[in-house]
């Protein structure tokens, strides 16, 4: 509900890139042929349709979760939990930890935790390749990444990543055959 539902129908250009705040604004960045709708109310607070989008067609939902915050759901990608309590070092940080991912798609992270969380390919801040493959940036609490290509990414290919504000948390991805 809120603010999606009085926007109505806009056209605009390509989406490349989203967030939804916590307080469910709305941000986008884009170029063409993107199209938003509100959603059905008490159902989905908004829909984005995006036919010659640098990914390909695809279609955008934007809900709110069970406990009121935002939460994005992305076709063709793979989703990674930030989970709640991520932040202290012991408790369980990420699932799933080691992913799954079929060449091609691509991968959101979802920050479930309280605080910021980044996801930044490679073994830490000395690794000489950090964010080369893909760098979420900052991810607050609540939100959801923008999709994330693993630049270069072949299949049996394994890319360890970290966050750069808590260099425990670790995992890693391993692109499998397309589906």
């Amino acid at each position: 509900m809120g603010i999606f539902h009085s926007i109505g129908f806009v056209a605009l250009t390509t989406l490349v890139s989203y967030s939804i705040l916590p307080n469910s604004l709305l941000t986008l960045s884009h170029s063409a042929n993107a199209q938003f709708f509100p959603g059905q109310r008490g159902q989905t607070d908004l829909v984005v349709k995006d036919t010659q989008g640098p990914a390909g067609p695809q279609t955008l939902t934007a809900n709110k979760n069970a406990s009121g915050g935002p939460l994005i759901t992305v076709p063709g990608a793979t989703s990674i939990t930030f989970l709640s309590g991520a932040s202290v070092e012991g408790n369980p940080n990420l699932s799933p930890k080691d992913a799954q991912v079929p060449q091609g798609n691509r991968v959101v992270w979802v920050n479930k935790d309280t605080v910021p969380h980044t996801a930044t390919s490679g073994s830490g801040a000395s690794d000489s390749n950090s964010g080369k493959i893909f760098d979420t940036k900052t991810i607050i609490s609540g939100q959801t990444s923008p999709p994330e290509q693993l630049k270069g990414a072949k299949v049996g290919d394994v890319t360890p990543y970290y966050c750069q504000i808590h260099p425990f948390i670790s995992g890693k991805i391993t692109v499998t055959t397309a589906r």
